[in-house]
């Protein structure tokens, strides 16, 4: 992450407390996750949990949930015991950089990073997702395509289509990816819209 980030996010999360996990997203995990007792879910940039969290309340695992604002973590901390779930969200307020993880993950999920990191250093970190998965992991990434001004005139594109596949070779299978960007959303941020794109890479032993 960027450190000078940091305020715009801190003061973003004390006023909001939005954000659902896309559903098609949660079903590849779910069925992934269903033949696991105890599996292991890390949530990168976790936010206010809206993967970490729901993720724990859906399925008996455990989750290491990643987040370098301190308001944002605090929200996830609120919603997880409100799920009935804080037991099994670690929360670790830090930069995703920084995190040294204890063991590998069934599923890693990075959520609305990819985007927010240096385009230079976007290689490094799909690399690294990939090495905290274990043999036969999951990957799942979800992540703004490209954002619009108010009368729909191009404001930036945030990420290029079909940056993630290449990075998954044999032995890993992307087994779904759309960066079509056929669905224009309201920003929260700020004013205008956005466009998303969705990959889910598995690791086969």
């Amino acid at each position: 992450m960027i450190e000078a980030d940091r305020p715009f996010w801190e003061g973003f999360w004390r006023l909001h407390n939005y954000g659902y996990a896309n559903e098609k997203l949660l079903s590849y995990i779910g069925e992934h996750l269903s033949s696991r007792e105890g599996g292991r879910v890390l949530d990168l940039a976790a936010g206010n949990g809206r993967y970490g969290v729901e993720i724990a309340a859906r399925y008996p695992v455990t989750v290491d949930a990643v987040e370098f604002a301190g308001s944002a973590a605090e929200l996830m901390r609120e919603n997880a015991t409100k799920a009935g779930v804080l037991e099994r969200v670690r929360i670790h307020q830090m930069d995703v950089w920084d995190f040294e993880p204890e063991h590998d993950y069934d599923v890693v999920v990075a959520g609305g990073i990819i985007e927010i990191i240096q385009p230079e250093r976007r290689g490094v970190f799909i690399d690294m997702v990939k090495e905290l998965t274990c043999p036969d992991g999951m990957n799942v990434w979800s992540y703004v395509l490209s954002r619009y001004h108010a009368d729909g005139s191009l404001f930036e594109v945030s990420v290029e289509p079909g940056l993630i596949p290449p990075f998954y070779q044999p032995p890993w299978e992307i087994i779904f990816s759309d960066d079509s960007g056929s669905q224009m959303k309201k920003a929260r941020i700020r004013d205008g819209f956005y466009t998303s794109g969705h990959a889910v890479a598995k690791r086969s032993i």
